[in-house]
């Protein structure tokens, strides 16, 4: 039981961790469209829409670039 409860752990502190790289990126992303409006002296930007998506398995694959050899896996189960 112990095991399980140090694994929710730090499955939440990677969960939060994740999530603030997110948000930084977000936000690095915004700066960056700002920038670019201000440098082409175009009106700044503003967001119409945004998107949130929730899911609850993802798997991603990294592979060599003939797709033969996998460099690393990543499954994400669970973080709704």
């Amino acid at each position: 039981m112990h095991a399980m409860d140090e694994c929710k752990n730090q499955l939440n502190a990677q969960s939060e961790e994740l999530d603030m790289m997110l948000s930084c990126y977000k936000e690095t992303q915004l700066l960056a469209n700002a920038r670019l409006a201000t440098t082409r002296s175009d009106k700044p930007l503003t967001i119409v829409r945004a998107n949130e998506i929730c899911f609850k398995h993802a798997q991603w694959r990294l592979t060599e670039a003939d797709g033969q050899i996998g460099i690393a896996d990543l499954v994400l189960s669970n973080f709704l």
